[in-house]
């Protein structure tokens, strides 16, 4: 999926409509950026700071030409490479801390350095935080490594990690990598890609005998290596090669910026036999959102990218025509909407969780994605959403929603969820058991009522009513007994289902309390269905009472063994209570 996240404007003089002349007019060889502000390199040696408001302070840093630029994130401390001396060709790297000025106005050089072992040029660097550890890649190959604290050691050691004679090819990309102590070292060259445990004996493994060319790797903020090459963007880890995107073009630029990805490629144009080929003037420029999967920006045809730098939470596209375009991020909210319009709410929820949206606004994204497939007809798809409103939408608006017969296989999944997550209320439980007997869903019914998950929670006597009322008495039954509900156990038991001898022995299972006020109130239907069975329990209660442990009825028992049964007893005097339920009875 393809949008446009981003807006594009061209950065002009300040009041009019022109190209800004300063920037146009600098012959940018290398950038950086970081701690508010973009920074340049030129061909002239002179290095350009440029603010949010476009002022510029330039100072002049090599005497030849600036090549690179590497700007730390934790401090103010700019790091360059350049030419100072025509005669030797030598790269000099220079450290600046750009919170101090000299009297001339220009940062102080803290730490100055030259690349001795060789004249070549430098090709690419990657440099520790911390400045414990920095790496140089010569485009024959080499990998110098210079480690010690670069600011305040007087020399620094330049060890030669990498040097291949057998095959000199350019190093066209570094990176570090920190796993707690242990730091670990990519080098790429076109055909491989290497990792250096640098924290050790600069042991080398090869990662994959395949590299890129110059300008298409970066590290992500994870601390991946990321590398293009024209079939696709492979990632790299301590452990090798990892997942890879299938993004075909001729790359000649990789930036991370965010969490999103630019990739600057070349234009495909026709050629005379009729086979597309890479264009030099104009470059496609694409913003990837990996995470999300969309392609948040794309420009076809940019004249001729030199260089691509980020700050403020912008882009800035430097042209070979002087140009200089800024692409500044759409607010959240307008993203969203633009999403909304196309029904593409999955993205949306998505992309409001990468930005860490409020949970009340991702909610209610939940809810409008219910309402459009409720709309489409496709409820079991809504009813997934629904669910994820729980807690903050209220359950009303779903359930008017469900209440036709055709959809009450949906209604049933919200309410489960909403009684699994103790938010039902008696209505809820009535309205889900009446769900499970309508669709004569015993088994559900079954792992409702004797779930043995804690955390489930209902009003047991709104759910022996139900029952009782649907015909579901053995379910009604387990309730009540379950819980307590001795009441209600009875009344089933001789109301309903009319089974003297259950509920006769039930009586025998409780405390002498309640068996005593169960025989008050039920004692005369008791002794018309069974005389003899129901006078042993009334003389059990007279004399040393124990609750039947067992739940199962028994058979009723014979006069001799009811005899023996009392006559073993210890007696003792009943209570006067017990007196007025044999009045009762009799």
């Amino acid at each position: 999926k393809k949008f446009q996240f981003f807006e594009k404007e061209l950065v002009k003089e300040e009041g009019t409509q022109l190209p800004n002349k300063t920037l146009s007019k600098l012959r940018i060889t290398s950038t950086a950026s970081g701690r508010g502000s973009l920074i340049l390199g030129n061909a002239e040696g002179v290095i350009t700071l440029v603010d949010r408001d476009m002022k510029m302070t330039s100072y002049q840093a090599y005497e030849l030409g600036v090549t690179h630029l590497h700007q730390l994130k934790e401090r103010n401390v700019l790091i360059s490479i350049g030419l100072d001396e025509e005669a030797s060709m030598s790269s000099t790297v220079k450290f600046w801390n750009l919170d101090r000025l000299d009297p001339q106005g220009a940062p102080v050089c803290l730490k100055v350095f030259k690349i001795d072992k060789y004249t070549v040029p430098v090709t690419t660097i990657a440099v520790l935080e911390d400045l414990t550890q920095m790496a140089i890649g010569l485009c024959n190959g080499v990998v110098l490594m210079v480690k010690g604290d670069l600011l305040r050691d007087k020399q620094l050691k330049q060890k030669v990690l990498r040097f291949d004679t057998a095959e000199i090819v350019p190093i066209t990309g570094l990176g570090f990598k920190q796993q707690g102590k242990n730091v670990l070292l990519f080098a790429v060259t076109p055909s491989h890609v290497y990792s250096y445990s640098t924290s050790g004996q600069d042991h080398e493994t090869e990662l994959d005998d395949q590299g890129c060319e110059l300008g298409c790797v970066v590290m992500n903020d994870d601390q991946d290596l990321l590398l293009g090459r024209n079939e696709a963007v492979y990632f790299y880890g301590a452990e090798g090669r990892g997942p890879c995107f299938g993004f075909e073009n001729t790359k000649v630029k990789l930036v991370w910026f965010r969490s999103y990805l630019i990739i600057v490629g070349l234009e495909a144009t026709t050629g005379a036999s009729g086979a597309p080929s890479p264009s030099a003037k104009y470059s496609t420029f694409n913003v990837y959102d990996l995470k999300n999967k969309f392609i948040a920006f794309s420009e076809p045809r940019f004249e001729n990218i030199t260089h691509v730098v980020t700050e403020w939470g912008c882009i800035f596209v430097f042209q070979g025509d002087g140009k200089v375009f800024q692409l500044e991020e759409k607010d959240t909210q307008t993203k969203l909407e633009t999403l909304f319009k196309k029904n593409l709410y999955s993205v949306a929820i998505n992309l409001a969780h990468s930005q860490h949206y409020d949970l009340t606004s991702i909610i209610d994204i939940f809810r409008k994605y219910g309402d459009h497939l409720y709309d489409k007809g496709d409820y079991d798809g809504a009813i997934t959403q629904y669910l994820m409103t729980i807690g903050r939408l209220e359950p009303s608006y779903v359930i008017r929603k469900f209440l036709d017969a055709q959809r009450i296989h949906n209604l049933t999944v919200y309410l489960q969820a909403l009684h699994e997550k103790n938010l039902a209320n008696a209505d809820h439980t009535t309205l889900l058991l009446n769900c499970y007997t309508k669709l004569k869903d015993v088994k559900k019914l079954d792992m409702f009522i004797k779930s043995e998950n804690s955390d489930l929670h209902f009003e047991v006597e709104t759910a022996i009513k139900v029952l009782r009322q649907a015909g579901y008495h053995e379910h009604a039954l387990y309730l009540s007994e379950k819980h307590g509900e001795h009441d209600w156990h009875m009344k089933i038991l001789l109301e309903d289902a009319h089974d003297y001898p259950r509920a006769l022995h039930y009586i025998g299972t409780l405390n002498f309390f309640e068996a005593e006020k169960n025989l008050k109130k039920y004692g005369k239907t008791l002794v018309a269905a069974l005389p003899e069975t129901t006078t042993h329990l009334l003389m059990r209660l007279c004399t040393h009472y124990i609750p039947s442990q067992s739940t199962v009825p028994h058979h009723l028992t014979s006069s001799s063994s009811s005899t023996s049964s009392s006559s073993s007893s210890t007696h003792h005097d009943p209570p006067a209570s017990l007196h007025s339920a044999f009045e009762q009875v009799t």
